[in-house]
């Protein structure tokens, strides 16, 4: 018996299906038993038409449906500490007179997150105001995408406010889109703006509004009615619905890379957040909830940080936070390569 080839997916992540495929020439039939690690278990198999199965883990294959390949899928089913954990995959062919091991490595990733960073306490006075806001410094480990949660809280009154990148960053455009706006009015200079162009554009206002009619009233299939439309919307909600439909398409523009590119994502690597609190309070907590592609949730980082009142102020008194997250670059990815 001769193998001629032999693939198993690079790596995967937990829950995720793990193809293999294996190849060979023989002029005897054989059986075919494969054992899987621990936590383990089998979730597809092609080409085959008799499994006698021993464990989850564990089957014995005595009859195939075209001798000479066999195909399956298997799946990681426990979450491993570390980033990179690589385990065997153990395949014999059985017959009479020998048997033939076939020893494949799968390997399977997570997202881990540790503490760069946190401060000890946090003092509250007039400075905190000036000095930007406290860093509380995460670091990861691995690849992949990687979703995260951050939430604050304190024993005691507080309030938190969240800030939103895509409104900041719409805020931004529609002000510089104002300014240029003020400035063609004062030179009285016209823009050459081309058909094509304008079609894209009355196209992609038309694309988001599909499914919120209840919200976005556009309706026009012209530049013409769209012209109208815009002119007859009050001054005082113009601005909201155009934050409305640039947010929209920036976040679809986001959410397209991100699954173009998954391997160089990280989402949410730097949280601002503001949390107000009353000078009763003596701890700010925290908690990093994180998720990978998969939407496996993994064990989050929580712990507390004491608040040192210096203040004579018996309002809410305002903690500005920068919650980061700092991608390890010391990994050595070279242990993901493929095997030949």
């Amino acid at each position: 018996m001769e193998i001629l080839k032999k693939y198993i997916a690079p790596w995967a992540l937990i829950n995720e299906d793990i193809p293999i495929h294996v190849e060979w020439i023989s002029d005897k039939n054989h059986e075919i038993e494969i054992i899987l690690p621990e936590n383990f278990g089998f979730s597809k198999f092609f080409n085959v038409v008799d499994i006698e199965i021993i464990k989850e883990n564990h089957v014995i294959i005595h009859k195939i449906i075209k001798q000479g390949s066999i195909a399956i899928c298997i799946k990681a089913r426990e979450k491993y500490s570390d980033w990179l954990t690589k385990l065997p995959i153990m395949i014999r062919f059985i017959n009479n007179q020998d048997t033939i091991e076939l020893v494949l490595t799968a390997n399977i990733y997570r997202p881990v997150v540790t503490i760069e960073f946190i401060p000890k306490s946090i003092i509250v006075d007039k400075l905190i105001k000036t000095e930007g806001p406290i860093q509380l410094k995460f670091k990861l480990n691995g690849i992949g995408n990687v979703s995260f949660k951050p939430e604050l809280g304190a024993t005691g009154t507080f309030k938190v406010e969240k800030q939103s990148m895509f409104t900041e960053v719409v805020k931004k455009i529609l002000s510089d889109l104002n300014e240029g706006i003020e400035n063609q009015h004062k030179n009285e200079m016209s823009v050459d703006v081309s058909d094509e162009l304008v079609d894209e554009f009355v196209d992609m206002f038309m694309h988001f509004n599909e499914n919120k009619d209840e919200i976005y009233p556009f309706k026009g299939e012209s530049l013409d009615e769209f012209i109208e439309v815009i002119k007859s919307i009050p001054e005082e909600k113009f601005t909201e619905m155009m934050l409305g439909y640039i947010q929209t398409f920036f976040s679809e523009t986001l959410i397209e890379l991100m699954n173009r590119f998954p391997s160089d994502h990280v989402e949410i690597s730097n949280s601002l957040q503001n949390i107000s609190v009353k000078p009763t309070v003596e701890k700010v907590t925290y908690c990093l909830r994180y998720k990978d592609a998969l939407d496996n949730e993994y064990e989050p980082l929580e712990g507390d940080i004491s608040v040192i009142h210096n203040t004579a102020e018996d309002d809410f008194f305002n903690i500005p936070l920068s919650i980061e997250i700092i991608p390890d670059i010391e990994t050595d990815f070279t242990v993901l390569e493929v095997e030949k």
